[in-house]
């Protein structure tokens, strides 16, 4: 397999963490709302602190991408985004659960700006088309099978089996960057 076609899997992938990730609890809001004796406003919250998070970290993303080696900004960012995610398996209270879930968006926001940059980079303007398609179809990807996976790992699981599953892809994405 290519270099090229390396580096586009990578960042779909890390662009269908994004997605999936932004909803993969959602079967479970109910559960969660019981068990961490809070309000369905609250839990609701952890939902808008993702996507908050996530819009405008990707701003702040795009300059940093533009001085800094895409290579190392991804992987800080999947190591914050797995942070985050092991926060959520861990926690017992509501405001954990938002501080996970902001470093889940900080974290993991850095996949849409390096993966554009990747792209723009790596694929010539006759090919960047066909890679930019595959990149947007893995982040639709995610967010519309977040909910079906989130919900049958609740339903056998837990909840936190969600948050489990979306720290154990975050390492395997990170390792791969890494040795990549």
């Amino acid at each position: 397999m290519s270099l090229k076609t390396k580096t586009l899997y990578l960042v779909s992938l890390a662009a269908f963490m994004r997605s999936f990730a932004q909803v993969i609890y959602v079967p479970s809001l109910v559960t969660m709302r019981g068990e961490l004796g809070t309000t369905t406003a609250m839990i609701g919250l952890t939902l808008s602190a993702y996507g908050l998070c996530l819009a405008f970290a990707q701003i702040a993303y795009g300059p940093i991408v533009d001085r800094f080696d895409s290579k190392r900004i991804l992987i800080i960012g999947l190591g914050l985004f797995a942070l985050g995610s092991l926060g959520g398996w861990f926690t017992r209270g509501i405001g954990l659960l938002l501080v996970a879930r902001s470093l889940q968006a900080l974290g993991i926001a850095a996949a849409a700006a390096v993966g554009i940059a990747l792209i723009t980079d790596v694929f010539p303007s006759a090919e960047r088309g066909r890679a930019m398609g595959v990149f947007s179809m893995f982040n639709s990807a995610g967010a519309a099978s977040g909910p079906v996976i989130g919900g049958v790992l609740a339903v056998w699981l837990s909840w936190r089996a969600d948050f489990l599953t979306l720290a154990l892809v975050a390492f395997g994405l990170l390792l791969f960057t890494v040795w990549q």
